[in-house]
């Protein structure tokens, strides 16, 4: 994937949303953006999810925005539309989830602000650190927005049966 496309990428949506190191899935046209880090399980968490049926809209990194009136959407990447040939719709934002491996398996909400603030630590968003220390504050802004304004689980799973399952118990 060009870094330049990313960076143009981020830059464009500054204050309006943030290109993450994510996945995206429509759940029945509900937006389930996954988030971990690189060998965290999304594209797995994407394949599995895609073979049961599930409209993958993207794996690696995706777009959150806000649109005009206010409604969050993920959308895929220009890398995702290139290298697939495919361009999925947007899909209103319902659920964000951290995906951990590990066990025991469990589903747990999480405070909007540590989700934020895990989030911006541990897995920065996509060309963030190439953004104008102007346009970060702003996008730091609609993380903490983003967060207060939906679910924010972190996912354990042991396996990829346990992956599905307990992303059967989203509220």
């Amino acid at each position: 994937m060009k870094k330049s496309i990313l960076r143009a990428e981020a830059r464009a949506l500054s204050g309006k949303g943030a290109v993450l190191h994510a996945a995206a899935i429509s759940l029945d046209g509900k937006g389930l953006l996954l988030i971990a880090p690189s060998g965290g399980g999304k594209s797995t968490a994407a394949s599995l999810l895609s073979a049961a049926g599930h409209g993958v809209i993207g794996d690696d990194s995706v777009i959150v925005s806000r649109g005009t009136e206010g409604t969050w959407r993920l959308m895929p990447c220009a890398s995702w539309v290139w290298s697939t040939g495919e361009s999925p719709s947007p899909v209103p934002l319902k659920w964000t989830v951290f995906l951990e491996k590990g066990l025991p398996e469990d589903l747990i909400q999480l405070n909007p602000v540590y989700a934020a603030w895990r989030l911006l630590t541990y897995n920065k968003p996509m060309a963030y650190m190439d953004l104008p220390p102007i346009d970060r504050s702003p996008f730091r802004e609609q993380v903490r927005v983003l967060f207060r304004e939906f679910p924010v689980f972190i996912l354990r799973h042991g396996s990829s049966r346990g992956l599905l399952e307990m992303l059967g118990r989203l509220p």
